[in-house]
């Protein structure tokens, strides 16, 4: 498969698959009779991963760090499983704190036209401590 067509089936720009090659974050990919790329199921399933990890918020020097585990010909097992354990965990945390975020913009709009009215009441100036509410914990 040549890269226009990898790109399109990852859904990532070719500029960014030249970019992973030269990074060294994703294998040499084989070359056809003409010279050109040509992607395999096992170099499209090294970009779908990279994709996920990016898009997880992984820097690409950990990505790095990852991939050189991975094409080391010494036994990294272990901490690749530490690794991926790892960012799982940033992964489950950066979840908490988007269902919050969430939690708190889906009570904005449901009491919106109420804390419009209070802004506008002059026998009650303080508006209310969004931080003391349970639902948008910050820890």
């Amino acid at each position: 498969m040549k890269i226009k067509d990898a790109a399109k089936l990852i859904g990532i720009p070719t500029e960014t698959i030249y970019y992973y090659e030269r990074a060294g974050i994703i294998p040499k990919v084989g070359r056809d009779k003409s010279g050109y790329r040509d992607y395999q199921t096992s170099d499209l399933n090294w970009l779908f991963m990279v994709k996920r990890f990016r898009q997880t918020g992984f820097s690409v020097a950990s990505i790095k760090r990852f991939t050189d585990m991975l094409v080391s010909p010494e036994d990294h097992r272990e901490e690749e499983k530490q690794f991926l354990n790892n960012q799982l965990a940033e992964v489950d945390q950066k979840i908490i704190a988007l269902q919050e975020s969430k939690a708190m913009l889906k009570y904005k709009i449901e009491t919106f036209d109420y804390h419009l009215g209070l802004a506008n009441d002059k026998e009650h100036p303080t508006p209310e401590k969004m931080w003391e509410n349970p639902n948008f914990n910050l820890d």
